[in-house]
């Protein structure tokens, strides 16, 4: 701890002497320049940390729990806090004034004196002094994410990672969606050779060749004088805007029927704020405490299952399901806009789908990384001003005094660094409808879904509840 006081450097000049005016029957004062508030004695620490230390479960060594071929996650924290603080400054002013005369008759004044006393000092204090003993108001920019915002993001990278692992590749919505194409593609393109052979079938390969020498794109082809290249230009449209995304779907199919090997999958979702210190903002007047932070705070939350190896089949069972309310979630229309501020897609997903894998865990990690700075920003008007409007024969125009001065400083009062981790337990159960915290999800979305969709919605509400 470290003693300082909080009163300092105070000028204050000698009583003013007693005087006289003419005729020398009227004697005022003497008179005393204004006190400085009472000096205390104070103490603050420097430097403080603080650390919550880890707490170890054995869950056995890394070799049992690989040969046991159980998924272990832990429940897992820790926390450091270090602050460290500094003193600060800032000056402040009082004035006594006075201007008496000797007044003969309304109309008639013997004299006048002027007597004008200013006393300066100084008060000076850390964090808590100027925001707790001075109240001194507080300017927050860049806070740190506060509870409710780390809960919405907690909930929206479990609902995410739910549904992925429990959802997976919808097969049944882009059934629904391109039965059409999806049969062409199902019928004529097992691979992506195939696919393309086929579509392109009778194509002559030297057209081929020269529209791709000489850089042509699907416009210019479909720009161009000949016949077979305007031809050439709707076919690749028609491939590129038809077919490939179902390739890329079927490809998605191929790798998981390729993974049948693997005896565990992770699915994983991740949602960060990031926090930029920011300049102080000019043109601010008085004091006032400037907070800035700077760092993330990275959220994620991840679900592996394990598959054994009779039933390695449901792992592509798993991803390849077809959900019908999801499905049908999916088909309505605008229920994507919906989806944008609030998971109610991922939230059918976790509550309505089949779990086929043989064991699964999910956990939740939440990783802070910030730092506080405090600044007392001292932009305080010190001028001192005297008025009186009255009117007298000595004061005629009444009594005006003004001595200007203004406070143009910055301080650092303090740095709050935090450092924490918590690994959280969960259950794919767990996932609870909410708000998404996603950067698209704001107000005006939010009535454009309830306009879009509000019939959609209760329907399927309706839907769910029997």
């Amino acid at each position: 701890m470290v003693s300082y006081d909080t009163v300092i450097d105070v000028n204050r000049p000698p009583d003013h002497e007693a005087f006289t005016i003419s005729p020398g029957t009227y004697v005022y004062g003497p008179y005393a320049a204004p006190l400085p508030p009472p000096s205390s004695v104070s103490s603050y620490d420097p430097y403080v940390e603080y650390e919550i230390p880890p707490v170890l479960r054995n869950n056995g060594s890394w070799t049992e729990i690989r040969e046991s071929g159980s998924i272990v996650m832990s429940p897992y924290s820790r926390y450091k806090r270090s602050t460290t603080q500094h003193l600060a400054s800032s000056d402040f002013r009082a004035l006594f004034y006075i201007k008496p005369g000797y007044i003969k008759s309304s109309t008639e004044c013997h004299g006048t004196q002027e007597v004008s006393l200013i006393t300066s000092w100084k008060e000076q204090g850390d964090f808590r002094f100027w925001s707790n003993v001075k109240n001194v108001p507080t300017l927050k920019i860049n806070a740190p994410p506060d509870v409710g915002d780390i809960a919405s993001m907690i909930q929206s990278t479990r609902s995410k990672s739910a549904a992925s692992f429990l959802g997976g590749y919808d097969l049944l919505t882009e059934l629904a969606e391109s039965r059409k194409t999806l049969d062409f593609f199902k019928h004529s393109a097992k691979s992506a050779h195939a696919t393309w052979t086929t579509f392109f079938k009778g194509v002559d390969p030297r057209l081929m060749r020269d529209v791709s020498s000489r850089g042509l794109t699907a416009k210019d082809m479909l720009r161009s004088a000949d016949k077979a290249t305007r031809k050439l230009g709707s076919r690749w449209l028609a491939f590129r805007y038809a077919i490939m995304p179902l390739m890329y779907s079927y490809s998605d199919i191929q790798k998981l029927l390729d993974e049948r090997g693997n005896l565990y999958k992770s699915f994983r979702s991740k949602q960060t704020i990031d926090l930029v210190p920011s300049d102080l903002p000019s043109g601010l007047t008085g004091r006032f405490i400037y907070q800035r932070t700077s760092g993330s705070v990275v959220v994620s939350s991840v679900i592996k299952g394990g598959y054994t190896k009779e039933g390695l089949t449901s792992l592509v069972a798993n991803q390849v399901q077809m959900n019908p309310l999801a499905t049908a979630w999916e088909l309505i229309p605008f229920s994507f806009v919906v989806d944008w501020f609030i998971n109610v897609g991922d939230y059918i997903v976790a509550h309505t789908s089949l779990d086929f894998s043989s064991q699964s865990k999910g956990c939740t990690s939440v990783r802070t990384r910030t730092k506080t700075e405090s600044y007392l920003v001292d932009e305080a008007d010190l001028t001192l001003r005297y008025d009186w409007n009255g009117s007298n024969a000595c004061h005629p125009q009444g009594i005006h005094f003004l001595d200007s001065k203004k406070n143009h400083k910055v301080t650092l009062l303090s740095v709050d660094v935090i450092d924490s981790f918590d690994r959280i337990i969960f259950e794919p159960g767990d996932v609870q409808l909410h708000l998404a915290n996603q950067p698209f999800g704001d107000w005006r979305r939010a009535i454009d879904s309830v306009a879009l969709s509000q019939r959609s919605v209760k329907d399927l509400l309706k839907k769910v509840m029997k």
